[in-house]
Order: structure tokens, then sequence, then C-alpha cells
């Protein structure tokens, strides 16, 4: 009787790597990225984070 060593199961992909994989291959994902760094202004405004303070200053 010969003995068969089953093959090893592939290895899943965790959460992040699928994430990362989805923006790999997502073909509008760089036109998105590049609005923030064209468009600072309309990212967000002042009254998106009324109490928010740079440093956590009260």
């Amino acid at each position: 009787m010969a003995l068969t060593i089953p093959a090893p199961a592939p290895e899943q992909p965790v959460d992040g790597q699928l994430a990362e994989q989805q923006h790999l291959l997502d073909t509008a994902d760089l036109a998105f990225a590049l609005l923030a760094v064209q468009h600072p202004d309309r990212c967000h405004t002042p009254d998106d984070y009324p109490t928010w303070t740079p440093g956590g200053a009260a």
C-alpha cells in the first residue's frame, strides 16, 4: 500500500489582503485617491469635526 500525503491547503488571504487586492484591481481607485491630493478642500471642512482640535487639546 502506497502512502499518499495530501497537498497542503492553500492559504486564505486575510481581510486586509483582500481589501488591498480590491484597490489594485479597481480602475477608479487612482482617480479617487488623487481627489484628496488635487482638491484637499473637498475632503472635509471644519464643520465635519466641530469638537476636534489639533493635538487633542480642548
